[in-house]
């Protein structure tokens, strides 16, 4: 919720100096400009929530992971398969 509120109040900010420098210089026209403004801060707002609400070390080892595959296809890094715990050995996840 704190993380919400952190995006979203700057996003506000900006909003009403848009509005108020929009209205000094259009007449009525404004909200056609700030529906602009705001479906971009909406964009942004759903993409800092989905790497906000995933694990940021997942995504920082998934992404490591993915450049040693790409750059060294020798490691063979088994993306598709689980590690069976009880057996101490790689399964398929597929």
């Amino acid at each position: 919720m704190l993380t919400l509120l952190l995006v979203i109040v700057p996003f506000l900010i900006l909003d009403i100096i848009l509005y108020f420098l929009f209205s000094l210089i259009l007449s009525g026209l404004e909200w056609l400009f700030l529906t602009f403004f705001i479906l971009l801060e909406v964009i942004i707002l759903i993409i800092v929530m989905a790497l906000v609400s995933m694990p940021f070390g997942v995504f920082l080892k998934y992404h490591m992971l993915t450049f040693v595959e790409k750059w060294y296809p020798e490691t063979d890094i088994p993306f598709e398969q689980g590690i069976d715990l009880k057996e101490e050995k790689l399964t398929s996840l597929v």
